[in-house]
This record gives C-alpha cells, sequence and structure tokens, in this order.
C-alpha cells in the first residue's frame, strides 16, 4: 500500500499537481493519518461521523500536499 501511494504521490509531483516532497515519506504520512482516524472511528465511534473523518483527512492531505 505504502509503495502505491509513493506512486501516487510522486506522479502528482511529476505532474506539479503536488508540491515537492519526499514521496515515500508522504506515504507515511498519508498511511499514518489514515490509521489514527481509523483508530479514532474504532475506539469512539461517536466522536465523528465516517463521512467527517473522509472530509477532514481529504482536507489534511489537500493542505500538506497543496503547491
Amino acid at each position: 500500500m505504502r509503495r502505491l501511494l509513493a506512486a501516487l504521490v510522486a506522479q502528482g509531483v511529476r505532474t506539479r499537481r503536488y508540491r515537492r516532497v519526499n514521496a515515500a515519506q508522504a506515504a507515511a504520512v498519508v498511511l499514518g493519518l489514515l490509521d489514527g482516524v481509523a483508530l479514532q472511528l474504532t475506539f469512539d465511534p461517536k466522536a465523528f461521523s465516517v463521512s467527517a473523518a473522509a472530509r477532514f483527512c481529504e482536507e489534511a492531505l489537500e493542505r500538506y500536499l497543496a503547491r
């Protein structure tokens, strides 16, 4: 999974959609974010909805990779 994410990030960097980042490190950040949010939902399913979690992750990643 990390390799696939790294390839997607690298493609985004090449096409100038994303800022220059280390693709392998960015993939680890993406997985860490997703794992962390999934754990929060597992331990406290009433903390926020799955759709809210998806929006949060999308916004966080957009900010992290933004040019």
